[in-house]
């Protein structure tokens, strides 16, 4: 420490500066160390992740969290709130008509992949799907499909004769109410659907489209006349569908098919 004291001025500071710079040095090797452990740590993770990835593709396995989100505008959100407002069964053709008069992108073909995607999501998950489809009374599926909500009931989604005109009777007075309501002017495509459902439920009259929203009020009050119970008990199967629905359970159909119905063996298998 003597000597030290002893050295001249300008060696101690050089000293000191030579000192100062190898701390220095091992603080930015200590940074660049750090920062590539960090960057080898993230590429890790995301090498894992694409593995885990690929990994649940191939067994078929699809995250709880991700099944159910979705977009509040995607096409399934909205078939379901369509659902929800006619509280019926509704077919192909009245789903498309009713969400395309709406601004959503409905066409034939997104809506049959919806279909596949609903039926591939219950067997991967065995969750009650979102959307399902009417079946006939032995269980068949339905062609074309009428639609409807994974939480009814069995019962409600058996498409018997009179089931068949309770439904279109439902579907038909709810519409005329709503383009009663909406006065004009009427999306032409929507007052023909609503035009065809009331001639489906009275096959004895001769129909116009309507002009003004009081025509469309006529037209409600005579679907009520002829079918009183579209107004109430839609939850309510016939004695039909209570028959068909009891028999159904008591088969081998597998749950797939009470949801989406069985489909049609191939000739000569």
């Amino acid at each position: 420490m003597a000597s030290w004291d002893r050295a001249p001025r300008p060696v101690r500071c050089i000293a000191w500066a030579a000192v100062g710079v190898v701390i220095v040095c091992l603080i930015i090797v200590s940074v660049a160390v750090t920062l590539a452990a960090v960057l080898a740590l993230a590429r890790a993770s995301q090498q894992a992740s694409g593995v885990w990835g690929k990994l649940c593709a191939k067994i078929g396995y699809v995250p709880t969290v991700s099944r159910r989100t979705r977009r509040e505008d995607s096409l399934a959100a909205s078939v379901v709130e369509l659902l929800g407002t006619y509280q019926v069964p509704l077919r192909t053709s009245a789903v498309r008509v009713l969400l395309t008069a709406s601004g959503r992108a409905a066409t034939a073909e997104r809506l049959s992949a919806l279909a596949g995607y609903e039926r591939l999501d219950y067997e991967r998950t065995r969750m009650p799907p979102r959307l399902c489809s009417a079946v006939a009374p032995d269980g068949q599926a339905v062609t074309p499909r009428w639609w409807a909500l994974g939480t009814w009931r069995l019962a409600r989604r058996v498409l018997t004769p009179e089931a068949k005109t309770i439904w279109v009777a439902v579907a038909a007075e709810r519409l005329c109410r709503h383009l009663a309501e909406q006065g004009s002017p009427v999306d032409e495509t929507v007052s023909s659907l609503a035009i065809g459902m009331v001639a489906e439920v009275v096959p004895d009259r001769y129909f116009e489209v309507p002009e003004a929203g009081d025509d469309w009020w006529q037209l409600r009050d005579l679907l009520i006349q002829r079918r009183p119970a579209v107004l109430h008990g839609l939850d309510s199967p016939t004695p039909g569908q209570h028959e068909a629905e009891d028999a159904l359970r008591g088969s081998e159909l597998s749950p797939l098919e009470l949801y989406f119905g069985r489909r049609a063996t191939p000739a000569g298998t």
